[in-house]
């Protein structure tokens, strides 16, 4: 039931952004990409990502990726601040994380990181 749940999600997630592609770049409608992507190891199995607001954004789309596969690291999220903190994750891999801001019906492309290792001290 789980999986369903979320195969659904990601279809309406995927139509709803395709439905916003008709507001192209060329029609001034797409928002600006989200700036200064900084990250923190907030803690032994977390990661905080941070950005400067974009202006006329109501919220945030964020995914985590593992960077060695880009297999998805839990459910994406959407949040009203400009950061982000994944928690639960596994030390010693590296992860990816994806921005996008969002403002009614107008969007931004995606704010990708560069990929970031959480320590695994037991190995290093």
């Amino acid at each position: 039931m789980r999986r369903s749940a979320h195969l659904l999600f990601y279809i309406f997630f995927f139509l709803f952004l395709t439905g916003c592609q008709e507001h192209g770049p060329e029609s001034g409608m797409v928002l600006s990409v989200p700036g200064n992507f900084a990250v923190t190891v907030s803690g032994e199995t977390s990661l905080t990502f941070s950005w400067d607001p974009v202006e006329g954004a109501s919220q945030y789309y964020a995914a985590l990726t593992n960077a060695y596969d880009e297999t998805s690291v839990g459910d994406p999220v959407f949040v009203t601040e400009s950061s982000v903190t994944f928690e639960g994750l596994e030390k010693g891999f590296s992860y990816v994380c994806r921005v996008r801001a969002i403002g009614g019906m107008e969007y931004s492309e995606f704010l990708v990181s560069d990929a970031v290792y959480l320590p695994d001290p037991e190995y290093e």
